[in-house]
């Protein structure tokens, strides 16, 4: 029996039946369709103002920060996760160990193999946690892999992150929307809204390193501080 909940789901969508790949790319409910075709068509014949895309961003972090469990004063929007992870990345003084898992989704691994003064370790996913050590500055990994569905330990990977003083940045872009996510457990999270969340491409959000203060901590790109949160950043336009 279909709960009154599925039931209004799936007749948000198109007749689409027996679409398996939205682990690939997820379909836009008919409201998104509607919506966005009301934007090109304002946007096409001159009437589009951009200054209401401010209440739509606020109520999209809103709406991702009650999906991962965060405040959404730690949700930052993006358009990318590999610039989101870059951001981190840059963030890591020289000589930091990362740990990332082999296999793992090229925008949460390459932004940090493009830094050569970071030693980036690649190990297999059941090895994870087991790989961590007091020499550990940052864990990443995807909640779920995409390549093969596996998911992650996280109650090992943060137990032991937590063990040695690692931070932990887990991707959250192939379970948000289908596989329930705690993102308070981690340091920092990404996700993109193109899969389960059924966005179009050039949607993603990222979460903010708290200190032990509860505050969020600043990044660094560039020599210039970064708030990954909601807040206004003093980064380079």
């Amino acid at each position: 029996m279909t709960s009154p909940a599925l039931t209004h789901a799936m007749g948000s969508f198109a007749n689409t039946h027996g679409y398996l790949s939205a682990a690939t790319m997820g379909l836009p409910t008919c409201a998104a369709v509607a919506e966005m075709t009301e934007k090109l068509q304002q946007w096409a014949t001159a009437t589009c103002n951009p200054m209401n895309y401010g209440d739509i961003v606020e109520r999209t972090r809103g709406h991702y920060a009650r999906l991962v469990g965060i405040d959404s004063t730690r949700v930052a929007i993006g358009s990318q996760t590999s610039v989101m992870a870059s951001l981190v990345a840059c963030s890591l003084p020289a000589g930091s160990h990362v740990l990332v898992v082999e296999s793992d989704f090229t925008s949460i691994v390459f932004p940090f193999l493009q830094h050569r003064d970071l030693v980036v370790q690649a190990v297999p996913l059941a090895q994870l946690a087991a790989s961590i050590t007091d020499s550990t500055a940052l864990v990443v990994f995807s909640l779920i892999q995409s390549c093969n569905g596996k998911v992650a330990d996280t109650e090992a990977i943060v137990a032991a992150a937590a063990q040695h003083g690692a931070r932990t940045l887990c991707d959250v872009t192939q379970a948000a929307g289908v596989y329930p996510v705690d993102a308070t457990q981690f340091d920092a999270t990404v996700c993109h809204a193109y899969k389960w969340l059924c966005s179009p491409r050039g949607v993603a959000f990222s979460q903010s390193l708290k200190t032990s203060a509860g505050t969020s901590l600043p990044f660094r790109l560039a020599g210039t501080p970064v708030m990954m949160c909601g807040a206004a950043s003093t980064a380079p336009k």
